[in-house]
């Protein structure tokens, strides 16, 4: 199965991966004898995919994911042998047990806008409706052997326009990104029985935008950084990437951009629009904007342009270790770096 074929993946080794096949992939139509083609995009079945040799080739099988089928994004939850967790484009979180033969819809609010998991935890961040102009978050966890979800509501009403994004650390550690009203970050340490709310650096209005929380990424429990965009032009912005060695409590600035009318300087952050971040390690991060993959061995103060795609990548990264990580790049194919420098395509 090719690469562009696929939507998410997720590995749970070096070698074994699991994915879902993208919900629409891209066909060029021809308009005629001399004029060319334009491209189109055709739904495609939602179905679990397997690898067993690093992401080089790829296994349908089961059933097509109930309610994916050419709507909004999916995400793999999480894997642990035969039992998988996905989120559906209209935000339902379904589990199957035999290779997606049969899914079950789980017991969570909906729609479900995040979920993952660490240290044989499932996390699910959900934000069903409060009143017509907002909802309110709830983060549930459950255990991947079994047992029943445990909910948390964050006292935190959020618009409907806001972002809303869970970074899960550990099995009792999360970290929730809020916005609007305002920038704030909520954390657990205990496993979501009780959170506590912090300004984000992303308020910050000399570096950040006000409505923009800012991009969550972190090495450990305690080694975060977060990315905040300021102000944009033409595809390009103005950022500021912040790190906290003491799980979010103090920040400093590592790596900015304040200018857009002055040439980069060189080992600068990516003056395009970011569509993630992820960190292997204390030391080692990747951006992706649109075009670029840029990665920094400095934990963030210098950055090196490592592939350059002018297609455009969709950008998802998948971090098994600080130096086994995947780049699922539509149009690009898949890549992986396996010393963390040097990346190479495999599918």
């Amino acid at each position: 199965m090719g690469a562009w074929r696929l939507g998410v993946i997720q590995f749970t080794s070096a070698t074994a991966g699991v994915a879902l096949t993208a919900a629409r992939i891209p066909c060029d139509i021809s308009l005629g004898p001399g004029q060319g083609t334009e491209v189109s995009f055709q739904p495609q079945p939602v179905l679990l995919a397997a690898s067993r040799d690093g992401g080089r080739h790829w296994v349908t099988s089961g059933r097509p994911v109930p309610g994916s089928a050419g709507t909004g994004p999916v995400q793999i939850a999480a894997v642990a042998g035969r039992d998988a967790w996905v989120v559906n484009g209209a935000g339902t979180m379904l589990a199957t047990s035999d290779n997606g033969a049969t899914w079950a819809p789980q017991p969570l609010p909906g729609p479900v806008l995040s979920a993952g998991s660490s240290g044989g935890w499932l996390w699910a961040l959900s934000c069903p409706p409060a009143d017509a102009a907002r909802c309110h978050p709830v983060v549930a966890r459950r255990s991947l052997t079994g047992g029943a979800w445990a909910r948390t509501n964050l006292a935190v009403p959020l618009s409907f326009s806001g972002e809303l994004r869970l970074t899960v650390l550990s099995g009792r550690d999360a970290a929730a990104v809020l916005a609007d009203p305002g920038a704030a970050l909520a954390s657990t340490a205990d496993g979501g029985v009780t959170w506590s709310v912090r300004r984000s650096p992303a308020a910050n209005p000399r570096l950040c935008e006000p409505d923009d929380a800012g991009f969550l990424a972190a090495a450990s429990p305690e080694d975060w950084w977060l990315l905040c965009t300021g102000g944009a032009a033409a595809g390009s912005s103005t950022k500021a990437l912040f790190r906290s060695v003491n799980a979010g409590r103090t920040w400093t600035v590592v790596s900015a951009i304040t200018s857009l009318t002055t040439p980069p300087k060189p080992g600068s952050l990516p003056y395009q629009d970011f569509l993630t971040m992820a960190a292997a390690a204390p030391d080692r991060l990747w951006i992706v904007t649109p075009n670029t993959l840029s990665g920094s061995q400095d934990g963030g103060v210098t950055w090196t342009g490592l592939l350059m795609n002018p297609q455009g990548y969709s950008g998802q990264l998948d971090v098994w270790s600080g130096t086994v990580v995947w780049l699922l790049a539509p149009g690009a194919g898949l890549w992986r770096t396996s010393d963390g420098l040097s990346w190479h395509e495999i599918s």
